[in-house]
Order: structure tokens, then C-alpha cells, then sequence
């Protein structure tokens, strides 16, 4: 049985403004189209051949990478399946939810990656590893899987799960 499902990388537009004195794009805090509040922005640049940047997941920390210029390829990995996505315009930003190995890669010349944070930084919501971050991820699809299966459905129907039958003083 499939455990709950945690959230996916995202493509999201990022709202633009078009005029003859050239082209303004907007994350507005207040109207975002981002899934959080940015707490921190930081970009990369002057990236030289084959560098690869990331190769890390946050434990808590959800992030949007954009290209500000230029181009390049960022990996997501859930444990389950990669994906790469190649960023190359300023107008869409790749959400990488909590939980998410990432990695960039293949910067064009001139490339420069914004990203814009959930959180501010902290050391200790880094996960370097990636064979740890694979141990971790499995465990937490079991547990999901677990606690799936472990609910039952009454005779009433109400489902419910081993504790709430305690609660209700029925039987497991």
C-alpha cells in the first residue's frame, strides 16, 4: 500500500510585466505564486566547466531555483524517481520541496541561479549524504506504508487507526 505522498518538484510561472522599456518579473510576498514566504535569497554565478552546486536535500527547507541568466540543469531526486529539468528562463522558477536531493549542473556561460529560500540558513537542515538521505526517505515511505495499513475500517466504516480504536474504546 502507498504511503502519503510528499510534495513533488514544481515549475511555476512567475508573474511578468511587458512594456517598451523591457520585461520586469514579480514574486510579490503578499500574492506569491510560490508554496511559501521567501525568508532568504542567495545566487550562484561564475561557475566554471563541469562544476556541479547542490548535491544536498533540507531536512525542513523548501526552495525556488530560477535562471537569471543564462542556463543550466537541475536534478531532483525523491528517492523514487530523478528528474532534470533545464532552466534557461528568467519568468519560471523549479520549486524543491523538503526532502528533495538536488543538484545543478551544466551551467551555460554567464549563467546566474537565484534561489529564493524558506527559511533562513541553517547548517544543521542540510543533508549531504546521499546514500544517508536514501536511508532516510525509505524509512519514511515504511512508516507512511505502516501507519496505511495499520488503519482499519470499523464496522460503522469509520476508518481508523489502531490508537483512535483505543480512544473510542473499540478493539484494534
Amino acid at each position: 500500500m502507498m504511503g502519503v505522498a510528499l510534495p513533488q518538484p514544481l515549475l511555476i510561472p512567475i508573474p511578468a510585466f511587458d512594456d517598451d522599456r523591457g520585461v520586469l518579473w514579480v514574486v510579490d510576498w503578499e500574492e506569491s505564486p510560490l508554496p511559501f514566504v521567501p525568508k532568504r535569497f542567495y545566487h550562484i554565478r561564475n561557475t566554471h566547466p563541469g562544476v556541479k552546486r547542490g548535491c544536498h536535500a533540507h531536512w525542513r527547507e523548501g526552495e525556488c531555483v530560477l535562471a537569471l541568466n543564462g542556463s543550466f540543469t537541475v536534478l531532483t531526486d525523491d528517492s523514487v524517481t530523478k528528474t532534470e529539468y533545464r532552466l534557461d528562463h528568467p519568468g519560471v522558477a523549479l520549486y524543491i520541496p523538503p526532502m528533495t536531493w538536488l543538484e545543478l549542473y551544466a551551467f551555460s556561460d554567464g549563467a546566474v541561479c537565484g534561489v529564493l529560500a524558506s527559511q533562513r540558513y541553517d547548517p544543521e537542515d542540510y543533508c549531504r549524504d546521499y546514500e544517508h538521505f536514501l536511508c532516510i526517505r525509505r524509512d519514511s515511505r515504511a512508516v507512511n506504508s505502516s501507519r496505511e495499513e495499520s488503519r482499519r475500517v470499523a464496522p460503522d466504516g469509520d476508518e481508523s487507526s489502531p490508537e483512535e480504536s483505543r480512544r473510542k474504546g473499540t478493539p484494534p
